[in-house]
């Protein structure tokens, strides 16, 4: 087959597949701008991970700014769910089944809601997410992807207009809503703050009086273990938590996933006064930890997006990821520190003493 037919036969596929979804859905092409005071009712697609969520929290606050009367609901997956829930922006948050049986029943009470905007903010699956809003239906939807052809049912791609602009996904999210506005869109003061229950907070100090640090400051070190490219050694951790307690008098809370747990076990065991908090608790008592803390280290991107959304200083051990390492950079006056790896390498080799210098001045400093 020659070069470049594959693409040939995935776009005729693609296009005899939207063509055939327009009679029985009734779609029909419209690829005009919206007049936001026009919009009544507007679906954003977002149910994919934790950290993705946290980035659209202020393109929640631009969409009600620019649609000042409308109800916004969010498709969620049932990982982030609860941070839409929890967004006072949102009006309702729907959680999106990962199974196409629960997906269809979903789908079938979202096309009774006849939604004047549909937004698929989500970089990953346009096709498949292009077909979910074909099914959902409404007035119009706007497709974020990187396909920049307009010929699809109802959608308008603005991917293609703003994709390029701005270097972070906070920046990216807010310019592709406001490219689907008609007129001026002001993207200053998008406050990207999560707004966490007062029940987590409680949740999160309980834990930490049983743990001893409730009135203490305490730095915040987290054992991820998920990824490989994101692991840290166990020594290196030990080199570092002996600096913290000596030079900066903060005591020592470690964060681990469920792999992570007998790192971080060993670690308690070996500096008394070290304590470790437990997994697998609800993103919004986590999100509320993380406010608490002075300074957190990290290797995990979601854990850098959450210190960004609850304004805490955080340190980033990333392993090397070239372009895409500014996609996940935050946006705003909190002071954050990221320490990459060289190319082609993980965060393993990154050095104890520059992960230090970077604590030391985010504490120190600010």
């Amino acid at each position: 087959m020659p070069a470049g037919s594959d693409s040939v036969v995935k776009g005729a596929c693609r296009s005899l597949f939207c063509s055939l979804l327009k009679w029985p859905l009734g779609n029909h092409g419209n690829y005009q701008k919206v007049d936001g005071y026009r919009v009544r009712r507007v679906l954003v697609m977002r149910h994919d991970g934790v950290r993705h969520m946290v980035a659209s929290l202020p393109s929640f606050r631009l969409i009600k700014r620019l649609a000042p009367q409308c109800r916004l609901d969010v498709l969620a997956s049932r990982n982030n769910l609860a941070l839409a829930e929890a967004c006072p922006d949102v009006d309702s948050a729907i959680e999106f089944p990962s199974g196409w049986l629960g997906r269809m029943g979903v789908i079938s009470s979202l096309r009774k809601q006849n939604y004047d905007l549909i937004l698929n903010l989500m970089f990953t699956g346009t096709s498949e997410n292009g077909t979910v809003a074909n099914l959902i239906g409404g007035k119009q939807a706007v497709k974020v992807a990187h396909y920049r052809k307009l010929a699809h049912s109802v959608f308008y791609n603005v991917q293609a207009l703003s994709t390029n602009r701005g270097h972070s996904i906070w920046e990216k999210l807010p310019m592709m809503v406001a490219d689907a506005f008609n007129g001026y869109a002001d993207l200053t003061d998008l406050d990207p703050t999560l707004v966490t229950d007062p029940r987590h907070s409680e949740a999160a100090l309980r834990t930490l009086q049983l743990l001893g640090m409730a009135e203490e400051p305490f730095v915040a070190l987290h054992c991820f273990t998920r990824e490989a490219v994101c692991q840290w050694a166990e020594g290196a951790y030990a080199e570092l938590i002996p600096l913290i307690r000596m030079h900066l008098g903060f005591k020592v809370l470690l964060l681990c996933d469920r792999q992570g747990e007998a790192m971080a076990g060993r670690l308690k065991s070996r500096f008394p006064g070290v304590e470790v908090y437990p997994s697998g608790v609800p993103v919004l008592e986590q999100a509320a930890l993380l406010a608490k803390a002075q300074v957190v280290v990290t290797p995990d991107i979601t854990l850098l997006q959450l210190c960004h959304a609850v304004g805490t200083r955080v340190v980033n051990l990333c392993p090397w990821m070239g372009k895409a390492q500014d996609l996940w950079r935050p946006v705003g006056p909190v002071p954050w520190r990221q320490i990459v790896a060289p190319p082609g390498c993980g965060v393993q080799v990154i050095q104890v003493d520059r992960v230090w210098e970077a604590v030391s001045e985010l504490a120190v400093r600010y």
